[in-house]
């Protein structure tokens, strides 16, 4: 199984022999994030500060689960002819109202996804994105941190957390 993540806001499990689709499994709000834009302003999620910003997921070999970090952010866009792009017009306009106007930065989540069915086996959510990469340990915990600061440490199996330390800096891929 191959398994990529991406702005999207899901998990695509690709089956390695036959190169077909194994399953699609959002792991962050999403809504409207199917459908094309028009002339009328859409509330899309994930938005501009959604998904997977730059990790991938990890793997772990004991649990058979995949582990993604997401950014869980809405927006709001339009499709605008009058918008120059390098396609040669019809380009969108972001307004991120909703996170603005209350001072909201976007929250994040950890998802714990089957590995061979994609069903999702628990999830948490973080004060804030999760952008860097998750570790798992033969020990069978789960390492991730959010752009915080803070330090989460789960049981890999079924997603307590067992400890929050706040290192002070934010936990970021770039």
């Amino acid at each position: 199984m191959l398994a990529i993540t991406g702005k999207s806001g899901r998990v695509y499990g690709i089956d390695r022999a036959t190169q077909s689709l194994a399953f699609n499994t959002p792991a962050t709000n999403t809504e409207n994030d199917q459908e094309p834009l028009n002339d009328t302003w859409m509330h899309v999620c994930p938005g501009l500060q959604g998904g997977s910003q730059f990790n991938g997921p990890a793997y772990h070999p004991r649990t058979g689960a995949l582990y993604v970090g997401m950014g869980d952010h809405c927006a709001w866009y339009v499709k605008n002819k009058d918008i120059d792009t390098e396609a040669g017009g019809g380009g969108t306009v972001v307004k991120d109202w909703p996170a603005a106007a209350k001072l909201q930065a976007p929250r994040g989540w950890i998802t714990a996804i089957d590995g061979k069915s994609g069903v999702v086996r628990w999830q948490y959510q973080t004060e804030s994105q999760v952008q860097a990469g998750l570790v798992t340990t033969r020990s069978g915990l789960l390492l991730a941190g959010d752009t915080h600061g803070n330090l989460l440490i789960f049981d890999a199996t079924n997603g307590s957390l067992l400890k929050s330390i706040d290192t002070g800096e934010r936990s970021t891929a770039a």
